[in-house]
């Protein structure tokens, strides 16, 4: 775990940064998360490390990895002009509202977080081959990628939550203030408290 964190904190202001926009997404989603916390807004450090153009190689995109369909059910706009999965606004939005469905599934963030990953259908599975509800319990029969994804999601929740301690604070950035394909327009994004310093 040591290791995630001295590489999460190396990535120094910027990614402060960008975690403060993705805490202004989260704002959009209202009290969605309020039970969960700032924290759960580390996972779009493990899904892209907060690039909002990341693609995966089977085809999740954004900041938050969204698939097409998931991101089509959460309302996201995706086709051959624009892809709000793009958008890190909207995108975190979606995802504050997708990990509230699945922590209602399985009344469990660990669980939820492994869905998010895996989808649920693979954490169901792993709950009937384990025989229990409990993510370490589950652990050994989550698909491989999985099975790291809730260890790496503690450190980067553990080094945004303390980079004050690591002397990293917000610094400038900029991200797109409109998303479309081959033209982003960039503007300042506004630097608001880190929500460690509330």
């Amino acid at each position: 775990m040591r290791g995630l964190c001295d590489i999460v904190t190396a990535a120094g202001a910027e990614l402060v940064g960008i975690g403060c926009a993705v805490e202004q997404g989260f704002q959009g989603g209202g009290d969605r998360l309020r039970a969960a916390g700032y924290d759960l807004q580390s996972l779009a450090i493990i899904e892209s490390a907060l690039n909002p153009n990341a693609v995966s190689r089977v085809g999740a995109v954004g900041m938050w990895q969204f698939m097409i369909k998931t991101a089509k059910s959460y309302g996201l706009e995706v086709n051959s002009l624009v892809d709000e999965r793009r958008d890190p606004f909207k995108s975190a939005d979606a995802a504050a509202r997708y990990l509230t469905d699945l922590y209602n599934i399985f009344g469990d963030w660990n669980l939820a977080v492994s869905a998010y990953n895996c989808g649920p259908g693979n954490v169901n599975k792993a709950i009937r081959r384990s025989g229990s509800r409990n993510y370490w319990d589950i652990y050994r029969y989550l698909p491989r990628e999985t099975r790291g994804y809730v260890p790496a999601f503690v450190g980067s929740m553990y080094a945004m939550k303390y980079s004050k301690d690591y002397g990293l604070s917000a610094g400038p950035m900029m991200l797109p203030a409109q998303v479309e394909p081959g033209r982003p327009v960039f503007v300042p994004l506004p630097q608001p408290p880190f929500p460690a310093d509330q």
